[in-house]
């Protein structure tokens, strides 16, 4: 197994650990340490999912996360993927 393949492995298992220490704030939905294989996290946060903040309120936020072959010399993408309200 490469370098880059263990950096991967090491990084998704402390992602597990925190995702078991974190009391259900943060949910692991799609796992894999492989390249070209994204990461998908359910972060759980309110936030304003529209202008009708705070009388409705988003729970929770999913990221995405892509790692690429060349990890940990390339940075990793990550991506929302929940529409979050700005005024901005």
């Amino acid at each position: 197994m490469s370098a880059h393949a263990l950096r991967r492995q090491a990084d998704v298992v402390r992602l597990q650990e925190l995702a078991a220490q974190a009391g259900g704030r943060v949910v692991l939905l799609d796992v894999a340490a492989r390249p070209g294989r994204p990461i998908r996290i359910r972060f759980g946060c309110r936030t304003a999912g529209s202008d009708r903040y705070p009388a409705e309120v988003q729970p929770d936020v999913q990221l995405r996360i892509d790692l690429p072959a060349r990890y940990p010399f390339e940075r990793p993408v990550l991506t929302i993927g929940t529409p979050i309200f700005h005024p901005n």
